[in-house]
């Protein structure tokens, strides 16, 4: 008799077969035995077609709605406990529904979910889940559309503008919800009006980025004899976008001094600054100056003496663009390091005369990666190489000789 081991909190499932003597080598065609969980589980075949109903009388499929997963309130809700959940199909979701089992709580409405049984009741399209979904979505729909009028009518008299691109329908609540703020970073790509709702702003055409300087302030602390002593590392160039965006925004992006100490402030190059406001208390500080609107094409200048006498002040300054010249590079001395070594494996394996015994996707890659012609001249080597006999050593005695 096989022994195996079961879950410490099987499911409904597992209990009634174990009870009714199955075992993970004989049990019915729809479940299968997950040894890594110790209990059975349905077949995905055999959810597919699995009907079930909600407490209100709506019926849904499994290969429609895909039925939750879930512990909450102490329970298993899944479809081998006979309770796998669904999300409330109305808009707003019905958290406080009466009908639904009491122990999935109501609250927020990502936890309006009710659970369903199996039923052998016939589908129908008019008492399902998906046709009270589509109805809800199409009132929803229509209800948004009717209060955007008069939302947008209020913006437009508080603010002067509207913008749809910041405007959001919260289906929940019932209500638009707008959004104040200028991103930069993300307005522009949805700014397809001249011009522009939200800022009135009119786009020439023209493409820039906007540049600024990174002063960094640390303070020495090694207990020597400059212990207390302010360093200072400047890095001119910095980009604020990582691509060029139109002129309109990079001036506007350039008149809020704000958004570059929030880009500071969320960079990983900048992380010292959470231990400067947590811990150090006086080590390290930032500031971001000389902030300028450079156009697509342009060049930074580089003010030559101003960088000689910061040098000469002790003052260590780099250019960001040429920090990206020398990773560039670096990058690019890494990648064909890799394929040399990549293609002297590979010229290797067809020395060696083990290339015939290859799949053909491998034989394709390689023939690929070091060329037709070297491959030939490959192959052509290895076979002289298999051709050539070894000569044999003679020997000044017989079998004979050497058995005895």
């Amino acid at each position: 008799m096989s022994t195996f081991r079961v879950s410490q909190y099987p499911n409904d499932l597992t209990t009634r077969l174990i009870a009714q003597g199955c075992t993970p080598e004989n049990h019915p065609g729809n479940v299968k035995w997950e040894s890594g969980y110790g209990q059975f589980e349905y077949k995905k075949e055999f959810l597919r077609d699995r009907i079930y109903e909600m407490p209100c009388g709506l019926l849904w499929r499994e290969d429609e709605w895909n039925g939750r997963n879930m512990g909450y309130g102490g329970v298993t809700w899944c479809h081998e406990n006979d309770n796998p959940t669904v999300r409330c199909p109305y808009i707003p979701a019905r958290t406080d529904c009466p009908l639904k089992d009491l122990r999935l709580g109501g609250g927020a409405s990502w936890l309006a979910q009710c659970a369903g049984t199996p039923t052998d009741k016939p589908y129908s399209e008019t008492d399902s889940l998906d046709a009270v979904a589509e109805r809800e979505r199409q009132a929803d729909e229509h209800r948004a559309a009717v209060a955007l009028k008069k939302f947008a009518a209020a913006v437009r008299a508080e603010l002067g503008s509207f913008c749809p691109h910041h405007a959001r329908w919260d289906r929940e609540r019932i209500k638009w919800d707008y959004i104040r703020e200028y991103d930069p970073n993300v307005c522009p790509d949805y700014c397809i009006t001249q011009p522009c709702l939200r800022c009135g702003m009119r786009d020439s055409g023209r493409e820039g980025n906007v540049l600024y300087d990174v002063h960094e302030h640390w303070r020495r602390t090694d207990g020597t004899f400059f212990d207390g002593e302010w360093n200072e590392i400047i890095t001119r160039g910095v980009r604020y976008f990582k691509h060029a965006r139109r002129l309109a925004i990079c001036s506007m992006t350039a008149e809020n001094p704000e958004l570059f100490d929030w880009q500071i402030r969320n960079s990983r190059e900048y992380a010292n600054l959470y231990f400067e406001e947590h811990h150090w208390h006086g080590r390290f500080r930032v500031e971001v100056k000389n902030i300028r609107v450079i156009p697509k094409g342009a060049k930074d200048a580089r003010d030559l003496m101003a960088d000689l006498q910061a040098a000469k002040d002790g003052v260590t300054v780099i250019h960001a663009s040429d920090q990206k010249k020398a990773a560039a590079e670096t990058k690019k001395e890494r990648r064909e390091k890799a394929k040399a070594a990549k293609i002297r494996r590979m010229e290797q394996v067809v020395r060696s005369g083990q290339f015939s015994e290859l799949e053909q996707f491998q034989q394709e890659r390689i023939e690929k990666t070091i060329g037709g012609d070297r491959l030939e001249e490959l192959m052509e080597d290895a076979a002289r190489a298999r051709s050539i006999v070894k000569p044999e050593q003679v020997s000044m005695f017989t079998e004979q000789d050497e058995g005895q």
